[in-house]
């Protein structure tokens, strides 16, 4: 963790900022600070649009233009607003082709709020290769302060591709900037992690250890075991699981992944989970012809028209499906605590 006595190469105190911004129930979204609480049901990771960085530049023929892909963006944002959602976490790093510009003007037009994300998927850039997690930091530190790329839109949350197990150097060495970024802005990490591996604990603990708060972690991709013991024992930590590929026909299929929801919940934890697609409204690499055939349900209303119904079918109730659309999202991202809810009252045996 940054010496909190010893300001950023950004002049911004450490721990300062996180504490004022923890204080203030504010998400930051493409279009400015928005209050938690209006954000509406929100699934909490998906991709609006993902490029392979560079293509485009070299093969500006191969893809369709700027203006057709946001057209597409706008019209499927659209439709999952129609079906309810109110909020969409993107999570498409600068590795990915995160385009701030493209997320500013569909949520403008589309009238769904985009909290768009700094740091890094699973790509080990070249550029990186010398780099200490202080300078790493300071990268992400200027999205979050200053905007992306000389725009004025900044990012709500921080993310961070770990898929080894044990962790490697580089990996730790993202979790460190992470853990920096974090102390000097308060904004919550998201973890893209291998369910398969468990490759969780260890960058939960990472994190901990440098001073991050369990509760503002989410360990992304957790749905892709119906280990609930290992889930349980993540939980366990304080964090906060990213249930988060329903309709992807990957992994446990959405029957099984329903199940892990429920139990999770009977457990006690519905405070702690969050629900998303990891979709995109377009990438690169799959035609629709592909999508349609292998993954037709892997779209943002698959969740609000699908899987709630059935969960609220299986007995999972109003209040809990709020909770698990609503508060949580707003919980982890802006820090502030979820309002307990009332015990039911134990009758008294000999009245």
């Amino acid at each position: 963790m940054v010496n909190a006595e010893t300001p950023t190469p950004l002049g911004i105190q450490p721990g300062l900022r996180a504490s004022h911004m923890r204080a203030v129930p504010q998400v930051q979204t493409v279009l400015g600070p928005a209050p938690a609480s209006t954000l509406g049901p929100t699934l909490c990771h998906e991709h609006v649009a993902i490029r392979s960085p560079g293509v485009a530049e070299a093969w500006p023929a191969m893809g369709p233009s700027k203006s057709a892909i946001l057209q597409r963006c706008v019209r499927l944002l659209s439709r999952a607003q129609r079906a309810g959602i109110g909020c969409i976490l993107d999570h498409t790093t600068f590795d990915l082709g995160r385009d701030p510009l493209l997320l500013r003007v569909a949520a403008e037009r589309s009238g769904v709020s985009i909290v768009a994300a700094t740091g890094i998927w699973t790509t080990r850039p070249r550029f990186f290769g010398h780099k200490t997690d202080e300078q790493l930091a300071e990268l992400f530190i200027r999205d979050a302060v200053t905007g992306f790329g000389g725009t004025n839109i900044r990012p709500g949350l921080i993310k961070v591709g770990v898929t080894s197990e044990p962790l490697d150097a580089f990996d730790r060495l993202l979790l460190r900037a992470a853990a920096i970024t974090h102390d000097v802005t308060g904004l919550p990490v998201t973890l893209h992690t291998d369910a398969s591996n468990r490759s969780g604990f260890e960058a939960v603990e990472l994190l901990s250890a440098h001073g991050v708060d369990p509760a503002r972690v989410g360990v992304g991709h957790s749905g892709d075991t119906t280990d609930v013991a290992y889930l349980l024992e993540l939980l366990s930590h304080g964090v906060f699981l990213g249930l988060d590929r329903f309709g992807s026909a990957t992994g446990p299929d959405d029957n099984a992944r329903m199940q892990v929801v429920m139990e999770l919940c009977e457990a006690g934890f519905a405070e702690r989970l969050l629900l998303a697609h990891d979709t995109n409204c377009w990438n690169d690499r799959d035609t629709d012809q592909w999508r349609t055939q292998n993954r037709p349900n892997w779209h943002f209303e698959y969740i609000p028209n699908t899987i709630l119904p059935s969960l609220e079918l299986r007995g999972v109730g109003t209040e809990t499906i709020r909770q698990l659309m609503e508060t949580n999202p707003q919980t982890w991202l802006a820090g502030t605590s979820p309002v307990p809810r009332a015990k039911p009252e134990t009758p008294d045996p000999n009245s």
